[in-house]
């Protein structure tokens, strides 16, 4: 697996349309996300267009396979220096090691990017995505009223796993 991240160009949303419009794909947050043409250009000024580094958005592609797999994006949370990280890979390419690996870009894009902390709050039945953050190195911080559970990782517990960003 040779991955690269690709942060797509305004007109260049459809693989984020069939991804997030996918029902399997989709099934871990019930159901699927409408992405309508009509909407690029908001999310697209939001997420991307606008350089705003408390926003990141990029495809996962393969270069092997050369394939699209997956998306990876943070956004920034209201509180400390932290960021909330979002990880989809398409059903068709899970079980294969991309959620490992485009979580590992994403977090040291995030700690490269000035970032202390990172953070994801995964659905109570996403137990797939529950283990592959506390095999990482994440630690429950949280677990709502709804069963939903948070995790983090800080900077340096990340640097005392992995090395150096």
């Amino acid at each position: 697996m040779d991955l690269i991240y690709v942060i797509p160009k305004r007109t260049e949303l459809n693989y984020r349309k069939k991804l997030v419009e996918d029902e399997k794909t989709m099934e871990y947050n019930n159901g699927i996300v409408p992405f309508p043409k009509e909407k690029w250009d908001s999310w697209y000024n939001k997420w991307i267009g606008n350089n705003d580094k408390n926003y990141y958005y990029a495809y996962i592609y393969d270069k092997d396979i050369q394939a699209f797999v997956g998306e990876v994006a943070y956004r920034k949370e209201v509180y400390k220096n932290s960021v909330m990280l979002s990880i989809i890979i398409e059903s068709k390419y899970r079980r294969r090691g991309y959620g490992k690996e485009g979580l590992k870009g994403l977090v040291t894009t995030a700690f490269k990017n000035g970032w202390d902390e990172v953070r994801d709050l995964i659905a109570k039945n996403n137990v797939g995505s529950q283990k592959l953050f506390s095999d990482f190195g994440f630690k429950i911080v949280d677990v709502d009223k709804d069963g939903n559970v948070e995790f983090e990782l800080g900077k340096e517990e990340f640097i005392n796993l992995y090395g150096d960003i």
